[in-house]
C-alpha cells in the first residue's frame, strides 16, 4: 500500500515560532487583489488578437487565390503552346496528303499517261501511305467516273455520273475554276463520316479530268494527330461548329477549365481545334502549393494570435505570482509537515514490504537489482547486500537469459499494464546454490523521474506444481 499526501497551501495552520506566525500572518500577506495587472488593458489585447486573426486569414486566402491564378495561367500557357504545336503538325500532315494527291494528278496529266496497271499501283500506294483514304476515283471532263481504285480491288461506281452527286459536282466545278485543290463538306456514308478531296488533272492547261479521293475523316484525323496525342492532351476538331473529330467526349474537352481553341485554315475548309490536358497531365498543372501556403498562413496567424493570448496570460500570471510569493512562508511549514508524513509513509511501506511472504524485487532500466526484500532472500538465498547492484540475470538459468532479456525489452516498449509471466507453465529461477525451481511471477513497470523501473512479485511454485503432478499421477492410475 502506498500513501499519498496532498494539502492546499491556502489552508495552512501555522504552528511554528512567533516570528514565523508574524511573517506569515494575513495582515502582512500581499493578496492578488492588491496587485495590479501590468501592461495594456484587456480590451486592447482583445482587439489586437482580432486584428491579427482577421488580417492573417484574409492575407492567407488572398495569397492562396493568387497562387491558384498563377497556376491556372501557367496551365493555359502550356495548353496554348501545345495547341500551336498541334496546329503546326496538322498543317504539315495536311500538306503532305495534298502533295501526294497533287503528285498523282501530275503523273496522270503527262503527255503519255502511264498504263492502267501502273496508275492503279501508284494510286494504291497513295491509299496505303495515307490512313483514312478509302478509294481513289478518276472523273473525266464529262463528269463520269472512269476508274475506281481501292485496296480490295472493288470497282463499284465505275461509269457513274457525278451529276447526281451535288456535293461532288460542286467540288469539281470549284477545282476546275481555281485550277487547284477543292473538297466537299463532310457527309455520312452509312455510319462513317467521309468527305471527297478533288484535284484537277491538267495537261498543258488542258483539263483532262479530276482525281477524287474519298476520305474517312475520323481515321484520317487519328493518323494525323497520332504524335500530338502522345503529349497527353485531349483534342477535338470542328468545322462550321460541327464536330468532325474528338479524342474524348465533347463535354470532357469543351467544358474543361484548361480548354484552348485555335482556328486552322486547311486546303479543304476552315477548322477549329480545341485542346485540353488529359487527367494525368492536368494533375501536373495543379499542385498542392496553394493549399500548403494557405495552411501555413493560417498556422502562422493562429500562432501569432496565440502568442498575443500568451502575453495576456503572462500579465495575469504576474499578479498571481505576487499572491503566491505572499503565501510562500506559510507553505514552508506545510512542506515540513508533508515531508514528515512522507517519511512515515515510506517507513510503513518498507515494513509492509519486508513482512510480505512473496519475493519482491525491482530493477532499473539496465536490469540491475535495486530492491530485494526479505521474501526474495528466503526464495533465492541471497542477502540484500549480496544482490543489490547485481544483474537480474544471475537469478535466471543461463539458457533462458536471452529470451528473458527480449521479453523485458518488449514489455518496456509496450503499454504500462502489469503482465503475468508464463500463465501456462512457470518460469524457472535459480537459487544461490544453483538449484533451479519454478516461479510464478507478475511484472510491472514505472517511469520515475524519466527513468524506467521494473517491479516483479515472485512466488516459489515448487510445492504447488509437485502437488498438481501427484494429483495427475493419481488420476492416471
Amino acid at each position: 500500500m502506498v500513501f499519498f499526501f496532498n494539502s492546499s497551501p491556502r489552508n495552512v495552520i501555522a504552528t511554528g515560532s512567533d516570528n514565523f506566525m508574524t511573517s506569515g500572518s494575513p495582515d502582512n500577506l500581499r493578496t492578488a487583489e492588491s496587485v495590479k495587472i501590468p501592461g495594456r488593458s484587456p480590451r486592447v489585447y482583445v482587439w489586437m488578437c482580432l486584428v491579427v486573426l482577421l488580417g492573417g486569414v484574409a492575407s492567407s486566402i488572398l495569397f492562396w487565390h493568387q497562387l491558384r491564378l498563377t497556376e491556372n495561367e501557367h496551365g493555359n500557357r502550356r495548353t496554348r503552346l501545345a495547341l500551336e504545336a498541334i496546329r503546326a503538325d496538322l498543317a504539315e500532315d495536311t500538306k503532305q496528303r495534298v502533295f501526294s494527291i497533287d503528285r498523282l494528278s501530275r503523273i496522270w496529266g503527262l503527255d503519255v499517261p502511264p498504263p492502267e496497271e501502273e496508275r492503279k499501283y501508284l494510286a494504291k500506294l497513295v491509299i496505303e501511305e495515307n490512313r483514312g483514304f478509302r478509294k481513289i476515283e478518276f472523273v473525266d471532263t464529262a463528269n463520269r467516273i472512269t476508274e475506281v481504285i481501292t485496296l480490295n480491288g472493288s470497282e463499284a461506281g465505275v461509269d457513274r455520273s457525278v451529276a447526281h452527286d451535288p456535293l461532288l459536282l460542286e467540288a469539281t466545278m470549284r477545282a476546275a475554276a481555281r485550277k487547284g485543290f477543292a473538297a466537299t463538306r463532310e457527309y455520312t456514308d452509312g455510319s462513317v463520316l467521309v468527305r471527297d478531296l478533288v484535284q484537277p488533272v491538267f495537261n498543258h492547261d488542258q483539263l483532262r479530268g479530276f482525281i477524287v479521293v474519298n476520305v474517312d475523316v475520323r481515321e484520317s484525323m487519328i493518323d494525323m494527330l497520332a504524335n500530338t496525342l502522345e503529349l497527353g492532351y485531349l483534342i477535338a476538331v470542328t468545322e462550321h461548329d460541327v464536330e468532325i473529330y474528338s479524342s474524348d467526349t465533347s463535354d470532357a474537352i469543351l467544358k474543361n477549365q484548361w480548354v484552348q481553341r485555335i482556328d486552322f485554315d486547311t486546303a479543304a475548309d476552315n477548322w477549329t481545334i480545341f485542346a485540353t490536358p488529359g487527367p494525368r497531365l492536368a494533375s501536373t498543372f495543379q499542385t498542392s502549393l496553394p493549399e500548403a501556403a494557405l495552411i501555413f498562413g493560417l498556422a502562422v496567424t493562429g500562432l501569432l494570435t496565440f502568442l498575443l493570448y500568451l502575453v495576456r496570460v503572462i500579465a495575469r500570471r504576474e499578479s498571481d505570482l505576487a499572491y503566491t510569493n505572499a503565501e510562500l512562508i506559510n507553505s514552508f511549514e506545510q512542506r515540513r509537515l508533508g515531508e514528515a508524513a512522507l517519511r512515515e509513509s515510506e517507513a510503513r511501506f518498507s515494513a509492509i514490504l519486508e513482512m510480505s511472504s512473496d519475493a519482491v524485487l525491482a530493477t532499473d532500466e539496465e536490469q540491475k537489482i535495486i530492491l530485494f526484500n526479505t521474501g526474495a532472500t528466503q526464495v533465492f538465498g541471497y542477502s540484500e547486500e549480496e544482490i543489490v547492484g547485481k544483474p537480474l540475470s544471475i537469478l535466471i538459468p543461463e539458457r533462458f537469459r536471452q529470451v528473458h532479456g527480449e521479453y523485458i525489452k518488449d514489455y518496456g516498449a509496450a503499454d504500462g499494464q502489469p503482465r503475468a509471466m508464463s500463465p501456462v507453465r512457470p518460469i524457472v529461477g535459480v537459487r544461490k546454490n544453483g538449484a533451479e525451481f519454478p516461479i510464478e511471477a507478475s511484472i510491472s513497470k514505472l517511469v520515475l523521474k524519466g527513468k524506467l523501473m521494473f517491479t516483479a512479485i515472485l512466488r516459489d511454485a515448487t510445492e504447488r506444481y509437485q502437488a498438481e503432478e501427484a494429483l495427475l499421477q493419481m488420476h492416471a492410475q
